[in-house]
């Protein structure tokens, strides 16, 4: 069972378009379950969608900014939590004493991926924003993008950008039944539960397999 009272952030939201009642009703609902306390931070929709992703996200960080935190966690409405446990206390341990991390996500479409010295640890390399914690020091980064101009989506930006570490195993998805706000690709998608953990799992063992040199060598951790 996963408790996000042991996690230590100085703050919680979930991004939400105005419009998406039945998002935030249905998050609301999976964040009970876990124990997570969080905010809404609710956005209009932008006439670009891939840009007005990259702009909440910013806004978040500004945000974390001016209050001076540490280390904020940012979801998305479109997320859900596994049934799988992760030992935050671990979690909390690496991201109070390892200085290298500047985005940790909890969940992700997988690129690369491989196990460090540090449990419960990995290193990343993925698509998606839809989890993840930034420290105050990639906060002011990422407010100084200018993403119009970057013309990428904000998670292309970060895997190119920013060194980034996840728990393992990853502890959240994006809920793949619910038409997406940003890629009309994903609309009209229907999948199973069991199917998406089977090739969740099955994309771990790939990950892991094709980088288990970086882990005997500890490349780049």
């Amino acid at each position: 069972m996963i408790d996000f009272n042991l996690l230590k952030v100085d703050a919680v939201f979930c991004i939400s378009l105005e419009t998406d009642n039945y998002r935030r009703s249905e998050f609301t609902k999976a964040a009970e379950k876990v124990n997570l306390a969080f905010k809404f931070h609710i956005v209009k929709r932008h006439k670009k969608p891939e840009l007005g992703c990259a702009l909440s996200h910013q806004q978040l960080c500004q945000i974390a900014i001016e209050k001076k935190w540490d280390r904020i966690l940012i979801f998305e409405d479109d997320c859900r939590f596994n049934n799988l446990y992760i030992n935050f206390k671990q979690i909390n341990k690496f991201l109070d004493e390892n200085n290298s991390w500047e985005i940790f996500y909890l969940g992700g479409m997988l690129g690369d991926l491989w196990l460090t010295r540090n449990r419960n640890i990995a290193r990343i390399r993925c698509a998606c924003t839809h989890s993840y914690i930034v420290n105050i020091s990639s906060c002011r980064k990422i407010t100084k993008i200018d993403f119009e101009s970057a013309g990428q989506p904000i998670d292309r930006i970060y895997k190119r950008r920013f060194k980034a570490y996840s728990c393992f195993p990853l502890i959240t998805e994006q809920d793949v039944n619910l038409p997406s706000n940003i890629a009309p690709i994903r609309n009209g998608w229907s999948i199973s539960e069991s199917r998406w953990g089977k090739q969740r799992r099955s994309q771990y063992f790939q990950a892991y397999i094709k980088n288990v040199y970086k882990f005997i060598f500890t490349i780049n951790q």
